[in-house]
């Protein structure tokens, strides 16, 4: 047991490095070197005597004390933030437009809430906001007709455009689902790679790169060509196309569980075949980027991981 606290310091830069994946995000995001983020991490490792992120291929991957104490000190963390924000801005007025593209669901379920809630305290700031796919909301964001871009499987869309500074805003497992008519008559028991390979597609993406991210995390290899029966838009055109058995599909656990239980959808070799899926904020690296939305980004956060709302 450690004597005393770590260097806060340090465990405020490891809270960034965690959040971006990437120490040299997380140096973007703090305005300090790339060097000196490493230096931090391997100064706190030291500290706490346990190694935080293994290095691979250009990656840095958390191992499972990284994730523990990620969740350990995220809503202190996050917390700290919101007070800071509020404390700074309450008697500063905010005024301008910021562009949003997000998700169908995430906009209903989080974005328009923390609108009305952000309302309260900025009534003079505007909202556009678009519904786009992924990879248009990227494009929109490299034209410079959106400032936030909130995307989905980040990892498979985005790849490594350096222009781009991600900010993870929250996590969900997702599973391959089937509607309980479509997995009778086409499922086998033993539910092996080759059958599942067979079955109908439906994706995110027109190349199924959600499948074969599914694929690769549960069997550890993924198809050479995957050509999706349909591919959709959002989670509302996923969950009915799912539902009416026209194939598998990608559904978070969470948000189906109800169904899930009923046996209505069945999760292809069990719930435990998932993988998480990360939601994250993407923006454009601006030396002079506009003070509603770096306020609003920074309230945002917050707000998704608020306490109670069951994440």
């Amino acid at each position: 047991m450690l004597n005393s606290l770590p260097d806060l310091n340090r465990i405020g830069v490891f809270y960034r490095v965690y959040e971006a994946q990437s120490a040299s995000k997380a140096a973007d995001f703090l305005s300090v070197t790339k060097s000196a983020v490493s230096q931090s991490i391997k100064l706190l490792e030291a500290e706490l005597r346990q190694e935080l992120f293994i290095r691979k291929g250009g990656h840095l991957i958390p191992t499972q004390f990284a994730h523990e104490l990620f969740q350990t000190i995220a809503p202190t963390m996050r917390a700290l933030s919101s007070h800071a924000f509020a404390k700074s801005s309450a008697d500063e007025e905010v005024s301008g437009l910021v562009r949003i593209v997000a998700p169908p669901l995430f906009t209903t379920s989080d974005l328009l809430p923390a609108i009305a809630q952000f309302l309260g305290m900025h009534p003079h700031v505007r909202y556009d906001l678009n519904t786009s796919r992924t990879q248009e909301a990227v494009m929109l964001l490299e034209q410079d007709k959106a400032d936030i871009c909130i995307v989905d499987s980040s990892n498979v869309h985005i790849g490594g455009r350096a222009s781009l500074i991600e900010r993870r805003l929250m996590q969900e497992h997702e599973c391959m689902m089937a509607s309980r008519d479509y997995f009778r008559k086409n499922m086998k028991a033993e539910q092996d790679f080759k059958t599942i390979n067979r079955s109908r597609f439906i994706s995110y993406s027109h190349d199924g790169s959600d499948v074969k991210v599914w694929f690769k995390t549960v069997f550890k290899r993924k198809p050479d060509f995957i050509t999706p029966f349909l591919s959709v838009e959002n989670f509302h055109a996923m969950y009915a196309a799912v539902s009416l058995g026209l194939g598998l599909g990608m559904l978070p656990i969470e948000v189906v569980s109800r169904e899930v239980n009923k046996g209505d959808l069945i999760a292809v070799r069990g719930l435990k075949a998932s993988y998480l899926n990360s939601l994250s904020v993407l923006r454009i690296k601006k030396t002079n980027e506009p003070r509603p939305v770096r306020l609003f980004l920074d309230f945002l956060s917050g707000f998704v991981k608020r306490p109670g709302r069951g994440d």
